[in-house]
């Protein structure tokens, strides 16, 4: 009974091998479909650029501040919301984004961080807006630059895009964020390669004491896919402070938003080239469950005498494995 019962041992031991040689396959092909997954990137001239796409990108934007002495106190805001971006319109000479935003803010204070009688509130973010782009300056109506959309054609390793920034004067200045990197970001399910594009500099705070605002440094980094320009995640973070005659305080600012979903389209081509991986992937798993198949024919196929045979290989195989003390027992 033991020695039938170690060979029915290996049996299972060697279907668990193949089940498990199968799966390895299966996530080795999966690899190299999601591979060319990672090519899914458009130009601005594809015409999936069109009336009808969308992205949204979900939001979590945190202050906090707190102060000693004549400013002792504390401060905590927090608002998360999505901003759903859609193409209205296209042409040759401009582009139409819509822009909807909606979400929710709350606040804690103490001290002297309460305005008038409120420690604590929440609110509701619902706003919704157009934005119309120039095509040729990828600038808006104001003649300044737009932070959705860039203009992605030319840009490189060494290239920057002009974005707006808050200057420690409180002055809405135009600046150039410079290439940083690049990334794959996940948008509708599909890869996108995109450019980080990064400023570091003094801006203002959002507390202010007599008149007498808070100034630290900031920075922020954008990532723009690299054929259309889209704008698919950011972040910054900033810290501020300033000092009184009687007491300081410091800040803390952060900001990270991530596309969460999209109907973006890659292009028929690129469809198409991803067409060998997908019949590579049904090809193994086919040959796969041909050998499965065969090795349990074979099994059902042998006959008693061949049973009986490897029977007695596995108890010639297990004796001599056996310590002789077990003889002398």
């Amino acid at each position: 009974m033991r020695r039938r019962s170690d060979r029915a041992t290996r049996c299972a031991v060697n279907r668990v091998a193949a089940i498990c040689i199968v799966a390895m396959l299966c996530v080795s092909c999966r690899s190299v479909i999601s591979g060319d997954a990672s090519q899914f990137v458009f130009s601005q001239d594809d015409p999936s650029l069109k009336p009808g796409t969308y992205w949204t990108l979900a939001s979590k934007w945190r202050w906090n501040a707190s102060g000693v002495g004549d400013q002792i106190g504390s401060r905590v805001e927090a608002e998360d919301w999505n901003d759903t971006l859609s193409i209205k319109q296209v042409s040759s000479s401009d582009l139409v984004l819509g822009l909807k935003r909606s979400g929710h803010g709350s606040l804690e204070a103490s001290g002297s961080f309460i305005i008038g009688s409120l420690q604590s509130d929440s609110w509701k973010i619902d706003k919704e807006y157009s934005i119309k782009v120039d095509a040729a300056t990828f600038r808006g109506a104001d003649g300044k630059p737009i932070r959705w959309i860039v203009d992605a054609e030319g840009l490189d390793a060494s290239g920057s895009v002009p974005q707006m920034w808050v200057d420690r004067n409180y002055g809405y200045t135009e600046v150039q964020f410079r290439v940083s990197g690049s990334k794959l970001v996940m948008a509708g399910g599909f890869a996108f390669d995109t450019w980080a594009v990064s400023y570091r500099n003094l801006t203002t705070g959002y507390w202010s004491a007599s008149g007498n605002h808070s100034t630290g440094f900031k920075e922020e980094t954008l990532r723009y896919d690299k054929r259309h320009g889209l704008l698919l995640q950011a972040e910054y973070r900033g810290t501020y402070g300033l000092k009184t005659y009687g007491g300081a305080w410091n800040e803390t600012e952060t900001c990270v938003a991530s596309t969460i979903s999209s109907n973006l389209e890659p292009p028929a081509e690129i469809e198409n080239a991803n067409l060998p991986s997908a019949l590579i992937f049904v090809s193994i798993l086919a040959l796969a469950a041909l050998i499965l198949s065969a090795s349990v024919l074979y099994r059902r196929k042998r006959t008693p005498v061949q049973l009986m045979t490897e029977d007695c290989l596995f108890a010639g195989q297990s004796s001599s494995d056996e310590p002789d003390s077990s003889v002398s027992q």
